[in-house]
Order: C-alpha cells, then structure tokens, then sequence
C-alpha cells in the first residue's frame, strides 16, 4: 500500500499502471521507523530524491471509536491545516490501532464507520480512505463483524507466501468497477543512510504473475459460491435462479461484485460441478467430489 501511494503522490506509474495524482496523508500507529526506511529504500530504488508537498505522514494514531465524531481526528486535521495540506487520500494504518476500546461488534464497529463517513464528509469532502487491516491467523479472513464487508467499497487481500519475501494481491470487491486480476509482487532490501548509519529496508521491487500460495483465496470463494447452491439442492426438479443464488452468496461472503460471482460460475460449469438448463436456471452437480457433499 505504501509504495501504491508514494506512486500516486508522485503521479509515477505503478508499474506500468497509470495513477492519478493525488496528495497523501498516512497516519501509521506502529513500526514509524521502518515506516520512514521504507518510504527512504522506495525513493532511492525509483531515483525519486523528494516528494514535494504530495506525501505527508502522522504518528497521532486517531481513536475511530471516540464519542465525539469528527473531533476523532481533530489534532491531525488542525495539523495538516496549519502546513496548508489538504489530502485527497488518507491511508490509516492499521484499523487494530485506531479502534480505541472498540470491540468486533456489530454495533461498536457501526461506530467506527460513522466516524469515518463524518472524516470524508465534514473534514475532507470527498477524501479516499484506505484502511489497513490484519486478517485472522488461521485464514484470509478479516477481523471483525460483516458489517466491515458491507460498509466497506472495496475489498483488497494482500498474502505473503509463507516466508518469502513476495506476495499475491487478490481483489475480493469492488463497488463502482470491475475487479482487477490478482497479481503478485516482490520485495527486495534497500540500503539507505539513517541516523545510526547504513540499513536494509524492505520495498516493492517488482510486480508479478499470481503466484501459488498455501492457499488460494479465489479457490475458497469458488467453493462457497458451489455450496451456497447446493442449499437450494431439494433433488433433481430443484432448480435456482441466478438472481436468488447471487444474493446468498453475497449474504455468506459478506460482499460480492458481478462479475467476480460470475467469473467463479463460469468455472464450475466448466469444470462440471453445475450445470444450466433451458430456462437459465442453475443446480449442482450432485456428488462432485464426493466428501464435500
């Protein structure tokens, strides 16, 4: 997400994609020096000696689940004014730091999303919010309650390869746009001069092909999208609309484009694990695999 957005202040190509340019707040909460070697190791790898005034960060993490609103955010707003900076992007970094005494509720978390829509709406109009978050240890599922997915416009999964240094990027959602293709990307130190002299930080060094991972989080949505239709399965006259079997789908995975339930569907007719009649009515083959079913 960094090197995205020192590409976006820039308006530098992210490697080979064009950006729109764009002034960046980033508020990070935690690992600030590595943080800052990061943004030195990104800049002498693209020969980019200095970001204007497009690039700005804050170490005052925000408390998202204040009482008072906007005034959340208040001391990096007042900040930002008096150098004359107004951000087109803030990134927050991460969501587990500024959630204050927030629990993974629904209503706590509905809270959280008041405060930020307040921030686009009151202190920035219009501003894009990018929220950095963890996924649960066991899998690539994000923590928290669904409401997270339904407020959320879109949905970004970023996985290391076990211990690699590469990672795949998995788009699970977008509101307004066709979702991308996943990609993958590298990493490679940097050496860069600091206060105590020479060290290696991390930076993006190359986008790739996806790569194969411990699992394939596309391959996971495939298969709930089959078992959401094999509930609609009350034998062989049962038959589903596309419609009816889109929107439980979406209800279990907690958001869902298009053309990315689309996509998944075209796959598992191809592979035979549903089939369409006439009528444009779905069911499933019955049976694939057999220890699913």
């Amino acid at each position: 997400m960094l090197a995205l957005l020192l590409c976006a202040a820039t308006g530098r190509e992210f490697f080979g994609r064009k950006v729109h340019r764009a002034k960046v707040l980033y508020i990070i909460g935690e690992g600030t020096d590595a943080f800052l070697g990061r943004i030195k190791a990104w800049q002498k790898l693209n020969d980019v000696p200095s970001l204007e005034n497009h690039f700005k960060y804050d170490r005052r993490m925000i408390n998202l689940f204040a009482d008072d609103g906007v005034d959340c955010a208040q001391a990096v707003f007042v900040a930002m004014q008096a150098q004359g900076f107004r951000p087109d992007v803030v990134a927050i970094d991460t969501l587990g730091r500024a959630m204050g005494g927030a629990k993974e509720t629904t209503e706590d978390f509905n809270k959280i999303f008041a405060n930020l829509d307040a921030m686009a709406q009151d202190y920035w109009p219009g501003v894009t919010l990018v929220i950095v978050s963890h996924t649960r240890k066991a899998d690539m599922t994000y923590r928290g309650p669904q409401v997270i997915a339904g407020d959320c416009d879109n949905m970004i999964y970023v996985e290391r390869l076990e211990k690699e240094l590469k990672a795949n990027v998995h788009c699970q959602f977008f509101r307004n746009a066709a979702e991308f293709d996943d990609f993958s990307f590298t990493c490679a130190p940097e050496e860069v001069t600091t206060d105590i002299g020479p060290q290696d930080f991390l930076t993006v060094a190359a986008l790739t092909a996806p790569k194969a991972g411990t699992e394939n989080k596309a391959d996971k949505d495939e298969e709930l999208i089959w078992r959401t239709l094999l509930n609609f399965y009350h034998g062989d006259k049962s038959w589903t609309k596309w419609g009816d079997w889109f929107e439980a789908a979406k209800l279990a995975r907690g958001k869902l484009g298009h053309s990315h339930f689309s996509g998944k569907v075209k796959s598992l007719l191809e592979k035979g694990w549903v089939r369409v009649n006439d009528q444009g009515l779905y069911q499933v083959v019955y049976g694939w695999q057999g220890s699913r079913t």
